[in-house]
């Protein structure tokens, strides 16, 4: 699987959906006023300044402002756009969660294919391996067994550091959005003469829309990480307890030393009482 590339295409999909779509404030603005200034015309019937003075007079000039936003509020309300009032700082979360979701679905396959859900399947792995391996000391099968045993544990344990620097990536990049969204409102506040809550509603939604986003993409994160790192371990203990059942059977390359010095010792012992009777 190359995640590079899969990383590569969401970045300029989202980017250039970003980029074209504009700033989620400035589109809902403009979103409003296109929509206010019909309902405003028809319903005062007044001239063009009349209707602009309507405009700033809290009445039925803010009426017709609430009749168009509501008109759209099941549009703003959807998941498109409550991902958009994050702001840019939504495109590395975003991303964040597609490359957590493709390591995620790529390391189940892959532990469903090896069989490392069933603890049978590692111990008749093992035991293959001793069958193939023609060592005929203990030591030398303890060797053999670990070491191709630590090169299927790396095989389990590809992606998940990935996931691991998700889980703690995403909530502080979700935290910057906060803190980017709080300077947002504050800075409207301070260019605002007249303060509303239209005025910090756009800071204030992305602070909460990028906080939101960066946990949710960190909790499922975390949650498969430790799922599958305690899957790994419990596969060890059990890999250890079987090499160690395999082996217990074998002669140890010591004893067969050993034995080898007690028969040259007794051979020499017989040398020497022949050359004695001679």
């Amino acid at each position: 699987m190359r995640i590079p590339s899969v990383i590569t295409a969401f970045t300029v999909v989202l980017a250039a959906l970003f980029i074209f779509g504009g700033s989620p404030t400035l589109y809902s603005k403009e979103k409003i006023k296109k929509e206010t200034t019909p309902v405003m015309e028809e319903g005062l019937n007044a001239e063009e300044g009349d209707v602009a003075e309507s405009v700033g007079v809290p009445g039925e000039g803010a009426i017709a402002d609430d009749t168009a936003v509501s008109g759209k509020s099941d549009e703003g309300s959807s998941l498109y756009y409550t991902i958009r009032g994050g702001g840019v700082i939504m495109i590395p979360i975003i991303i964040l969660g597609f490359l957590s979701l493709t390591v995620i679905i790529e390391r189940l396959i892959f532990y469903t294919k090896n069989g490392v859900w069933d603890s049978y399947g590692l111990v008749s792995h093992i035991e293959d391996l001793a069958r193939r391996s023609g060592a005929s000391y203990r030591e030398d099968m303890e060797d053999y067994l670990r070491g191709e045993f630590q090169v299927y544990v790396n095989g389990l344990e590809r992606g998940l550091g990935i996931l691991a620097g998700i889980g703690n990536l995403a909530p502080i990049i979700g935290f910057l959005g906060t803190v980017v969204g709080l300077i947002d409102a504050f800075a409207s506040i301070v260019a605002a003469t007249t303060v509303t809550a239209k005025v910090v509603a756009g800071g204030i939604q992305i602070a909460l829309v990028t906080t939101a986003g960066g946990l949710t993409v960190a909790a499922p994160t975390l949650v498969f990480y430790y799922l599958f790192t305690t899957l790994i371990q419990n596969r060890f203990s059990a890999a250890d307890e079987t090499i160690a059942g395999v082996c217990a059977h074998m002669p140890r390359m010591t004893d067969q030393i050993d034995r080898g010095k007690t028969a040259s010792g007794r051979t020499t012992k017989t040398g020497a009482k022949a050359k004695s009777k001679r």
